[in-house]
């Protein structure tokens, strides 16, 4: 049973690794698009503007003014940003929805360095591979990296990755993460619990 476990994780990583290779193929071609058209836009530079028709000062104006052209243009959409996962807010803000056969599954949210996932469909904890999977091999592996950098000093005592779920009789109900001060964790947790719930429902025929 754990080597099929196994052997669907590996299948879920190739694909989230081709997914995001064609992601960077994507974004390296938007890249020299903006680039390509900055360069056309814009090939007028300060050596360009004839020094005895405006004072000294003036060039640095003009400079400035088409750094800024550039940059508005090589923004990219905003479809393409909203993608990222949002950096750390003081205010509560949703992250991600978890969708399974078109339906809502789970909300995350952060705040800060904390991350709290709401599950929205009857699960248990005992269904593979929530226990043997998110929490030993993810929350509980992030959370013993956190206890050495405490014991050696690295990070303060009490600033470590620290994780709690929260049941209604045996069902999840909630997933509360703290110290989530890594962008990479957020990204690694919220990926990670997407395929473990895929896995779940299959199960539990939810």
């Amino acid at each position: 049973m754990e080597d099929e476990e196994n052997s669907k994780l590996l299948e879920w990583m190739q694909g989230k690794l081709d997914e995001m290779e064609k992601e960077i193929a994507a974004l390296k071609a938007m890249l020299k698009l903006f680039q390509a058209q900055g360069a056309v836009q814009h090939p007028q530079s300060p050596q360009q503007v004839p020094s005895a028709e405006i004072p000294v000062a003036q060039p640095r104006s003009v400079q400035a003014q088409a750094m800024e052209g550039r940059a508005t243009q090589k923004q990219p959409p905003a479809e393409r940003q909203s993608e990222v996962v949002p950096a750390a807010s003081e205010e509560e803000v949703p992250i991600r929805q978890i969708i399974v056969r078109g339906n809502k599954v789970a909300a995350v949210f952060r705040k800060g360095s904390e991350v709290r996932v709401d599950v929205l469909v009857p699960l248990e904890q005992d269904t593979p591979p929530f226990k043997s999977f998110f929490v030993e091999k993810i929350l509980k592996d992030f959370e013993r990296k956190d206890r050495m950098k405490e014991e050696s000093g690295q990070i303060s005592k009490g600033t470590g990755f620290s994780y709690e779920v929260q049941l209604e009789g045996n069902e999840i109900k909630r997933i509360t993460v703290r110290n989530v001060n890594d962008e990479e964790r957020v990204r690694e947790i919220v990926s990670t619990l997407n395929w473990t719930i895929n896995r779940m429902m299959e199960r539990s025929g939810v």
